[in-house]
């Protein structure tokens, strides 16, 4: 949570919902699962906005691709918001 200004808001696209404050913390840990990585495969950063493109692996299969938008403000998070996801039916194997 060090990483977000204290007024930061994480906007879910694919369910259109809505976190701030302590909600933040929440869907960060439903993120985290022991065995899963996030591997970046694109990055495009314009001033202040940084757009990644995730593949999305668990215990080393990836399975989907994920992309973030976060702005920033004084090198924290001010904004991430979740713009798309991208399921892959045939697994493969991360590097």
């Amino acid at each position: 949570m060090a990483c977000f200004t204290e007024h930061a808001v994480v906007v879910n696209k694919l369910d259109n919902r809505t976190y701030v404050e302590e909600e933040i913390a929440e869907i960060l840990t439903v993120w985290e699962r022991p065995g899963r990585t996030y591997d970046i495969i694109s990055q495009h950063t314009d001033v202040d906005i940084v757009t990644v493109t995730l593949d999305v692996a668990d215990k080393g299969w990836v399975w989907g691709q994920q992309r973030v938008t976060s702005a920033t403000e004084n090198g924290t998070i001010s904004d991430l918001s979740l713009d798309g996801f991208r399921l892959q039916y045939f697994p493969i194997r991360a590097n």
